[in-house]
Order: C-alpha cells, then sequence, then structure tokens
C-alpha cells in the first residue's frame, strides 16, 4: 500500500514539474512566427550535426522538440526576430530541466535511461549509408516483389513504391543544395528524374508532410495523452518529415530524416495496405538467404529442406560455417512504439515475433541435438548459434532486461539465458539486417566467426560496449575500409538505372 502511496505522489509531484517546464517553455517560443523560427532552428540543427561540441550544448532532439513548442503556442501576432541569445534561452529551458522520468529511471533500471538517451540523443544522429539504398530497391522494388501490396498501395495513397523512394530522394537532395534545408516541390517536380504521373507530389506531401497548425495541435495532444512520458516522445518528424510553409515552399526540419522516410516511412504507411505482410515476409528472408548465401564457404541450408525434416515450426535457415552452425529465423518487423514503458514494449508487435523467433531457433537446435538434420549437415556436432533477424531495430533486445521481459511474456523459462546452454554455446541474440550484412562481411574479409564476435563482446560490459549494433559499429570503425557485400554495389547501380 505504502509503495502504491509513494508511486501516486511521485506521479502527482511529476506532472506538476513536467506543467511548469511546458509553461516555461510556451513563454520563451510563442512570440516567435513558425516559419521564421523553424527556419532559424534548423540552420542551428544542422550545425549540430556536424559538430560533436555544438550537437550537446544544442541537442537535435531539444531543437526538434521546440520547433513542435513552437507550432503549438506561437501567438498569431507572433514576429518577434529570432535572434541566437533567444535561440540559446529556449534550449537552456530544457537544459535546465530535470526530466522526472529520467531521473526515476536512473535510480530504478539502468537500461531504461539508456533506452531513453537513445530516443533524446542517438536515434536523431543515425546516418544512411549505400547499402541501405541497396536494401529498400532489393525488398520493396527489385524484380516486382510485392505484387499484390503495390497495386493496393497504389490505388490506397495516389502513387507508386518506387515513386515514393525517389521523391525522398530528390527532396532530400533539393533540401541540401541550400542551407536552410527549404525545398521547392515545383523544383523536385521539374526535375527530369521525378515521377511525371498527375497527382504524384501532392499524393506524396500528403502523406510526408504537415502544416505547423497540425503539428501544433498533435503536440498539445500528445501532452494530453502522455502527461508524464511527453517530453521523451518520438518526434512527429519522423513520420512527416517535410513542414508546409504555405506558398509551395516546404522545409525539412532534419534533413536525414527524409532519407529514412524511403524505407521508414514506406513501411510505415505500406503496412496497412493489403497483402503487404505476407509478401514483405516473403521479401525480407528473401533478402536474409541472399545475404548469407554471399558468404563465403558456407553450406546454406533454406526452410524449404529445413520442413521436410521437422516435426515443428523451425527457423528460416541453417548456416554451416567451419566451425559452428548458426540457426537463423527472419522477422521482417521493427519497435514501432512511441515510448519505451513496460507495457508498450509488451504489448508491441515486435516483442511477439521476437518471442516467436526465439522459439522457432529453441525447436531447431533440438532437432539438431536428436539428429534430424545430419543429412543436411556436415558436422552436428560443431557449437550452435541463434540468430533472430529483424527488419529494422529494436533497441537493447539482447539485455538481460528485454530478455526477462521476453520469458514474462512467453510464461516460457526455457527461453531464459540459464536454460538456453543445453542447446546454444551462447543465448541467442536479435539482430536487424543491417547488422547480418556488417556481420556477414566480417566474417568474409576479417576472417571473424560468430564466436569470435561473441567472446570480444563477452569481455566488456553490456552498459559500456551497448547492444550488437553498436558493438558491431565499433568493431567495424576499429578495422576501417568496410567492404559491403558484392551485391550492394549491384543493387545500386540497378537504383541509379532508374534515374537515367
Amino acid at each position: 500500500m505504502n509503495n502504491n502511496s509513494n508511486s501516486n505522489k511521485n506521479d502527482i509531484r511529476a506532472k506538476s514539474e513536467i506543467r511548469w517546464f511546458y509553461n516555461q517553455l510556451e513563454s520563451a517560443v510563442k512570440r516567435f512566427s513558425p516559419s521564421e523560427y523553424a527556419v532559424y532552428a534548423t540552420q542551428k540543427l544542422l550545425q549540430s550535426c556536424g559538430d560533436i561540441k555544438l550537437r550537446s550544448k544544442h541537442p537535435l532532439h531539444f531543437i526538434l522538440h521546440s520547433i513542435e513548442a513552437n507550432f503549438a503556442y506561437s501567438k498569431h501576432w507572433a514576429n518577434d526576430p529570432v535572434t541566437y541569445n533567444r535561440f540559446a534561452k529556449i534550449i537552456n529551458t530544457y537544459h535546465k530541466f530535470e526530466e522526472p522520468l529520467l531521473k526515476r529511471a536512473v535510480e530504478e533500471n539502468l537500461d531504461r535511461m539508456f533506452l531513453m538517451m537513445y530516443r533524446q540523443q542517438i536515434e536523431l544522429q543515425r546516418v544512411v549509408h549505400r547499402e541501405d539504398i541497396a536494401r529498400i530497391w532489393y525488398l520493396y522494388i527489385y524484380n516486382n516483389p510485392l505484387p499484390k501490396a503495390k497495386v493496393n498501395f497504389q490505388e490506397r495513397y495516389g502513387l507508386t513504391m518506387q515513386d515514393w523512394i525517389i521523391i525522398c530522394q530528390l527532396a532530400y537532395l533539393t533540401a541540401i543544395s541550400n542551407k536552410s534545408n527549404l525545398i521547392s516541390m515545383d523544383v523536385v517536380s521539374n526535375s527530369k528524374l521525378c515521377p511525371k504521373d498527375s497527382g504524384v507530389i501532392d499524393a506524396f506531401i500528403e502523406n510526408s508532410c504537415l502544416t505547423p497548425k497540425v503539428v501544433g495541435e498533435r503536440f498539445i495532444q500528445a501532452i494530453k495523452n502522455m502527461p508524464l512520458g511527453h517530453f521523451l516522445r518520438r518526434s512527429i518528424f519522423f513520420d512527416y518529415p517535410i513542414v508546409d510553409l504555405g506558398n509551395n515552399i516546404f522545409l525539412a526540419p532534419h534533413n536525414s530524416l527524409l532519407l529514412l522516410h524511403s524505407w521508414e516511412g514506406l513501411y510505415r504507411v505500406a503496412r496497412k495496405c493489403k497483402h503487404f505482410d505476407n509478401e514483405f515476409g516473403r521479401s525480407f528472408q528473401k533478402y536474409v538467404g541472399k545475404v548469407l548465401c554471399n558468404i563465403v564457404n558456407c553450406n546454406l541450408v533454406d526452410d524449404r529442406s529445413i520442413r521436410e525434416l521437422s516435426s515443428s515450426k523451425s527457423c528460416d535457415f541453417l548456416l554451416e560455417l567451419t566451425d559452428e552452425i548458426i540457426l537463423i529465423e527472419c522477422k521482417a518487423t521493427t519497435y514501432t512504439a512511441n515510448n519505451f514503458t513496460n507495457n508498450a514494449i509488451m504489448n508491441n508487435t515486435s516483442t511477439g515475433q521476437v518471442v516467436k523467433g526465439l522459439s522457432q531457433l529453441y525447436a531447431t537446435a533440438h532437432d539438431i541435438k536428436v539428429g534430424k538434420y545430419k543429412r543436411l549437415l556436415n558436422n552436428t556436432n560443431k557449437p550452435i548459434f541463434g540468430v533472430v533477424v529483424t527488419y529494422g531495430e529494436i533497441n537493447l533486445v539482447n539485455s538481460d532486461w528485454y530478455y526477462s521481459l521476453v520469458v514474462e511474456k512467453t510464461k516460457n523459462p526455457s527461453l531464459s539465458s540459464e536454460n538456453s546452454g543445453d542447446l546454444f554455446c551462447k543465448r541467442p541474440i536479435i539482430i536487424s539486417i543491417a547488422i547480418l550484412e556488417q556481420i556477414a562481411s566480417l566474417i568474409n574479409y576479417k576472417n571473424y566467426s560468430l564466436n569470435d564476435l561473441y567472446i570480444e563482446k563477452d569481455n566488456t560490459n553490456y552498459h559500456v560496449v551497448g547492444d550488437w549494433d553498436t558493438f558491431i559499429s565499433n568493431i567495424i570503425g576499429e578495422h576501417g575500409n568496410y567492404k559491403p557485400l558484392p551485391f550492394v554495389e549491384e543493387l545500386i547501380n540497378e537504383f541509379i538505372s532508374t534515374f537515367n
């Protein structure tokens, strides 16, 4: 009873602190017109992206949040000039505020604190690579992998998936061609590379762009819906990376989000289409297979061969290398919830997919141990590892904390760390397809095995080295001269050829 009472008191105190913060924030941003403030703040964000010291002084999350706040609180008469001192005062309002949930997380759960830090800092620092473009082209466009979904997509949204990707790229190029990230859709539509079908640009804008008024309304509504966690919610500019400033002038507050929009935004809207889940799942599995078959000196067994010998739900691939066997299950999912509460994580589709994937890995590992796949593998006595490969990132998914949630969700103690040793050398890992590509490259060109990577990672503290995404990125950074898999360049050339 005392715990509940203390929790209620803490929540009341936290809500009071948050109300005070938003009163201060409103006072600081309300005197600037949305178009003036958004353009100025965007310039500061661009500077922060390229300077780590500035990024500490003017964090990207603060800047984007302040643009949303300005859209929400700006008065109709607002026309004060935006100066650096006034901008700095707004950002200092954030620096001075000790977010109650973050303070609570530091005291109660280190993993949740890192999730919040990811939301505030790392999420907005993501960089788009050539491999990302190659992957998205293969998954959505190359050899027509989504025949039924693409028809429904065009009927529903008024443009094709290929139109979406190309317009994102053109809008990004237009944004970075000037120092303010302003976009003229006339310039985009008049480009010889832009799709010429009637209404395509308008259809893209409808699904990628909001006016300052709508952004402001959604900002206020989000505060009402999430009074305690609003400050740590995902920026609306992830889903709508363009702002309509009027007079056919548009602004990309963070131009990297425009590139991410070409696949994360596409995935978000395409999921609503008929047939998408099934077709995209098959396309994703096929792509994972393409990555795996580019690993040298391997024996790759696909799901059809596995199913012939399996009596239960099995994984998608068996990858036999010189000294190890890796079981791989594909899940075309990513974390889509707006916050990182236990309830949000437990109810997110990605968690259910991870649970299902782990169960399939364990079932297949058991089948190997009892000898079902002897004719498929050269040596079933090799160390066995398990990998669930996801479409997008699921943060801290390999932490003990996340695994405890998985076990709680499944009510299946066999998935816990303590019980994995009977079937696997190490607890199975969950990684995104981007990390699988990088691991495949390390195996090919740097003579790593998955066991080598496990050993190296286990020698460092999880909260120091981070999850597998940051760990693998650090390994690649240490070696330098990262070499993508051979087919990446082929897909890039295929993508470029569409502009010719």
